[in-house]
């Protein structure tokens, strides 16, 4: 298919793309920039690299067989590791720091790609957003669940699952830290924050309430969730979870020093 220096027959059967990107590859490293371009003018253009008998500039082939490739990888690409990516970007970046190159370049795909996906910079960190709350909604949230009737030993697997959880995440909780920088009154982001903090707060109140009066298992599940949360900030500055360790202790043993009620709360 190759000569030394020309692609001959691009059109032909048997054309393969991946070939063209290879050869040209190597000869642009010989020739020239490592990405030539597409420009009108001759002297953009490597005349040794053109196909004399039907006019194929290397360059532009060149630069369609890496936009081509680049897009056949970018398929690969999908929902689930974009989330993942813009996740771990909001939570150390934040959200006004992160833009939309910065996840498509930390991907390897193209804006389009991107856009396949989700409408925006909005659209992607409100399904972040959505994505990180449902997570906690199967691993944690569900070993404390709604018509249950917990123990000492569930409140522990559930402080176990949110430390595990920012053992592997030092960047903190991603929904804290654009309430932070966002804030609650946020039209965008706001409702979500509101509704993922009232879940984990309704966890630590189904566990209280076992033992003790509805409102004082209210005030103690709201004390609880600002001690934790203070934690998980503090982890994240100074890097040290054994605040936050010591305090889920303390939690269960608020549990364990009440009295138990005679009905599991509804």
């Amino acid at each position: 298919m190759f000569q030394d220096t020309t692609v001959r027959g691009s059109c032909q059967p048997g054309f393969c793309i991946v070939e063209i990107a290879r050869k040209i590859s190597d000869l642009a490293r010989k020739n020239g920039p490592e990405e030539p371009g597409i420009a009108p003018c001759h002297e953009h253009f490597f005349p040794e690299l053109v196909d004399k008998s039907d006019g194929v500039c290397i360059p532009f082939v060149w630069y369609l067989a890496k936009h081509t490739i680049r897009a056949i990888m970018a398929k690969r690409v999908g929902r689930q590791q974009l989330l993942e990516k813009a996740i771990a970007l909001f939570r150390a970046k934040g959200y006004s720091a992160t833009s939309i190159d910065d996840v498509v370049r930390a991907c390897g795909i193209t804006k389009g790609s991107l856009y396949y996906h989700f409408e925006g910079k909005e659209d992607l960190a409100l399904a972040a957003m959505a994505a990180v709350h449902s997570y906690f909604d199967e691993h944690v949230f569900s070993l404390l669940p709604a018509g249950g009737a917990p123990s000492t030993a569930d409140l522990t697997r559930f402080n176990d699952a949110i430390e595990e959880f920012f053992v592997l995440h030092p960047d903190g909780c991603l929904l804290a830290n654009l309430s932070l920088e966002a804030g609650v009154a946020s039209a965008v982001f706001g409702n979500e924050i509101r509704q993922f903090f009232t879940d984990w707060q309704a966890c630590y109140q189904r566990a209280f309430a076992r033992r003790y009066p509805p409102r004082t298992a209210a005030s103690m599940a709201a004390d609880a969730l600002a001690v934790v949360q203070g934690c998980v900030l503090m982890q994240r500055i100074n890097g040290n979870i054994a605040p936050l360790q010591r305090q889920h202790r303390r939690l269960v043993e608020l549990m364990a020093a009440g009295k138990p009620t005679r009905r599991p709360p509804a």
